[in-house]
């Protein structure tokens, strides 16, 4: 099977374009990835032993954008297929794309007219590709085209924006790293609560059941710990035990952090239900199989052994699921294609708020507080946010959202590219997201119970 997972296509005629076609595929292959280019003849784009027709017709599906190399002769060509019984693979591969384009829905064509071609006029085409002569297409010379294959030419900035980056395979080892770490944080902080009897049973017990191979249910755990507190503060045992009001706090502040580690095992759980050998989340183009923020926060952090995520929590409690929210991951709910001004303003503004030279980012902060976005305040947010991507120390922006369906994450990702922001996008949206979606729902709740319920204060539990 092929493992072109979408990206750029480059459809050529073999007879005319083959050289140009490969040092086209090989300039971006090194801007992209080799698996985000499809040329037929390269063995990463159809391995040795597959269907050829399937593998055109599938890499056609996946695309981001489609590449149309147009030399001379190329039109010539076309007119004497037509008149043989074989199949004309140019020709069918630029009607595929152009019905594809005429919906409205991915890919993008750019037609590429190299070697002093032009492009045809509608009347010269076959009825089949007639709508070609519409496209936006790129003339260039050959000094022109050579220098256009080098990186930062505006040819190749230009089919970057238009191509989501590839997210790496999520790595069950990191998974099952991360879930080692955060059983050992919970069993590590329910030890300095065992002067509470209901506590050091509860962490015996965990002891035990963080052994069993099969896999720890946080939401499970979390009621059980929400049921301990509960206990604890009916029966008033921290007043008979004489605690003091300092200490009541340390106590609650490794409450809050139990609650934390719980959440992220819940996460990990997760994630690794999805699967480690798909791409599934990110900037990847087709959806992601859930469409919680926090646990895609988590898996692209956690997963790919890169900077971490951090949970941002209020000390004492979580009164309500949102606040088990990811630093510098922005929730934008549902995005359409074709941003709206009203969306993109507000994504600025967010983005503005997360760089810490500008404010502290605050929810109760007035629009007015946030700068007009004119081109000079945009190139000084675009060079703080890149320099934040780059600072190993600083975590990652990302914005995540619920995707009508392809085009939105495209539309996003370019205008981001436009603005010349390295920010993630994190697609929230797909195929068999139910099942995880309830079990995310549970964790979330199981969370928002345990935040009601302060150690301390029977009246909230």
């Amino acid at each position: 099977m092929s493992k072109f997972y979408g990206g750029a296509f480059i459809s050529y005629r073999r007879s005319h374009s083959a050289g140009n076609a490969t040092r086209l595929h090989d300039a971006l292959a090194r801007e992209l990835g080799p698996e985000r280019v499809f040329l037929d003849i390269k063995e990463t784009s159809i391995p040795l032993g597959t269907k050829f027709t399937a593998e055109i017709k599938s890499a056609l599906k996946r695309a981001h954008l489609i590449l149309i190399l147009i030399e001379p002769g190329w039109l010539e060509c076309v007119e004497e297929r037509a008149k043989l019984p074989d199949e004309d693979w140019v020709l069918n591969e630029t009607a595929l794309a152009l019905k594809r384009y005429r919906r409205g829905a991915l890919p993008e064509l750019h037609v590429l007219l190299l070697s002093g071609a032009n492009m045809p006029k509608e009347s010269e085409l076959p009825e089949l590709i007639r709508e070609l002569a519409k496209v936006n297409s790129f003339q260039f010379s050959e000094d022109e085209w050579t220098n256009s294959l080098k990186t930062g030419s505006s040819l190749l900035n230009e089919i970057k924006a238009r191509v989501p980056q590839q997210t790496e395979r999520l790595r069950r080892k990191s998974i099952e790293c991360l879930t080692t770490e955060c059983r050992a944080n919970v069993l590590e902080k329910l030890k300095s609560l065992f002067k509470l009897k209901c506590l050091e049973s509860l962490g015996l017990k965990w002891e035990v059941s963080f052994l069993d191979s099969r896999g720890v249910i946080a939401t499970d755990r979390l009621e059980e710990f929400r049921s301990c507190i509960t206990r604890l503060n009916e029966d008033k045992e921290l007043s008979r035990s004489g605690f003091k009001s300092a200490q009541v706090e340390i106590l609650r502040k490794d409450c809050v952090d139990i609650v934390s580690e719980l959440f992220r095992l819940g996460a990990c759980d997760l994630v690794s239900r999805l699967g480690h050998t798909l791409h599934t989340l990110g900037n990847y183009g087709r959806p992601a199989l859930l469409r919680g923020a926090e646990t895609q926060a988590f898996a692209v952090s956690y997963c790919q052994e890169k900077r971490r995520a951090q949970i941002d929590s209020i000390n004492g409690g979580f009164n309500i699921p949102e606040r088990f929210s990811v630093k510098n991951v922005l929730d934008q709910g549902t995005v359409v294609p074709g941003i709206n001004q009203d969306q993109k303003s507000n994504m600025l503004r967010q983005l503005w708020a997360t760089v810490p030279e500008f404010h502290e980012p605050s929810s109760n902060r007035a629009s007015s507080a946030y700068p007009v976005f004119d081109e000079k305040n945009i190139r000084s947010l675009s060079i703080r946010l890149n320099a934040m991507a780059r600072d190993a120390t600083s975590t990652r922006v990302m914005i995540a959202f619920q995707a009508e369906d392809g085009n939105s994450a495209h539309d996003l990702r370019v205008w981001l590219a436009s603005l010349d922001f390295d920010v993630d996008v994190l697609v929230r949206s797909g195929r068999g997201a139910n099942q995880i979606e309830r079990q995310e729902r549970e964790l979330l709740s199981a969370g928002a119970r345990q935040g009601s319920c302060r150690l301390g204060h029977a009246a909230n539990c």
